[in-house]
């Protein structure tokens, strides 16, 4: 009987390490290129700024909420929260720099596994690009804050709803098998 379920296992286990493998591929691409598109600001903005946000992703990341549906119980964090404070006070590309790296030190220092520790901040490092891809794209390259108040409102709610979408993806996709 242990010889019909092997296959499947291994199926599934090596599923689940071309996706880890991807999903921390891509991560590394994120934070390799600095993506030159209209908006770019490769000089860092000011440390305070910095500061603030790395503070907001290490609080957002390491506070959590379970909530029960059922039998079933889903774990939030407050990151997606945490991407909106980013989005509005650094340009691109510093949220896919700084994310990954307040992710890796939040799930390390909880003392998970290397690979998971590795594709969370992987996986939050694509996040927050495509949020940042998002606002890129919608405002046609400028930044948010030359934006009218209630377009940057909308630019920021769909670009957390994209990185909230691909997280919850990701996750999911590792989760399950």
């Amino acid at each position: 009987m242990s010889d019909v379920a092997e296959p499947g296992n291994r199926r599934s286990q090596w599923r689940l390490h071309v996706l880890v493998a991807a999903v921390i591929t891509a991560g590394v691409l994120c934070l390799a290129l600095p993506f030159p598109l209209p908006g770019t600001q490769l000089e860092p903005p000011a440390a305070w700024r910095l500061a603030l946000v790395a503070l907001v992703l290490l609080v957002g990341d390491s506070t959590v909420l379970q909530l029960r549906f059922g039998r079933d119980t889903y774990t939030f964090t407050w990151s997606e929260a945490a991407i909106i404070i980013g989005l509005y006070l650094v340009p691109w590309p510093w949220l896919s720099f700084i994310a990954p790296l307040a992710v890796a030190a939040v799930h390390a220092f909880a003392r998970r596994s290397p690979v998971k520790v590795a594709f969370n901040a992987a996986s939050m490092a694509v996040g927050a690009t495509l949020a940042q891809a998002t606002v890129a794209a919608m405002t046609g390259g400028r930044t948010i804050h030359e934006v009218g108040t209630l377009f940057a409102c909308a630019v920021l709610a769909v670009a957390v709803c994209v990185a909230f979408a691909w997280n919850g993806l990701s996750v999911s996709a590792a989760s399950a098998m």
